[in-house]
């Protein structure tokens, strides 16, 4: 089990590394692109803001799942350094599993929201906002996995360290 969830772990890790790589291209091109159309051609890029807005949701989920699985979050261990070896251990794990409810949480009202916007649509790009909120409920599936992941070593390195 904690192989199989490592996997999928690092499977997922994988593809947001691949799509932030995209995404970001894909705003700096967007981006500039409308800066120029605004300020040499004196044509906004109607679109544009609309579109990078969708990128940069994406992107923000991607990016939080991504630094999570490279434990690249800001981390207060003064109190954990501060503990025993064992003790440290298992309020890791503790830890992990308020990270995975609250995780969790955010799964099902970024559900909740995807499905209230899922009808309304962009004003100037024929997309529903449900593209724009599924980040949510998508990005906290990868953090759970990752943060699952987590878990599952922990509780093997407990039981092994006796």
């Amino acid at each position: 089990m904690v192989r199989l969830v490592r996997r999928l772990s690092d499977l997922f890790y994988k593809l947001t590394g691949y799509a932030l790589g995209l995404l970001a291209v894909e705003l700096i091109i967007l981006v500039f692109y409308g800066v120029v159309k605004r300020y040499i051609f004196k044509a906004p890029l109607t679109w544009g803001y609309e579109l990078s807005i969708l990128s940069f949701m994406w992107v923000s989920f991607f990016g939080a799942a991504h630094a999570l699985k490279s434990r690249s979050h800001i981390v207060f261990d003064f109190l954990i350094t501060r503990l025993a070896e064992k003790t440290a251990k298992i309020f890791s794990i503790v830890v992990s599993i308020f990270i995975i409810g609250f995780l969790s949480l955010g799964i099902y009202f970024g559900y909740q929201v995807f499905l209230g916007t899922a009808a309304q649509e962009f004003q100037t790009i024929s997309l529903s906002l449900g593209w724009l909120y599924s980040a949510l409920p998508v990005g906290f599936i990868i953090m759970v996995i990752h943060q699952l992941s987590f878990l599952l070593e922990e509780v093997s390195d407990l039981v092994k360290g006796g």
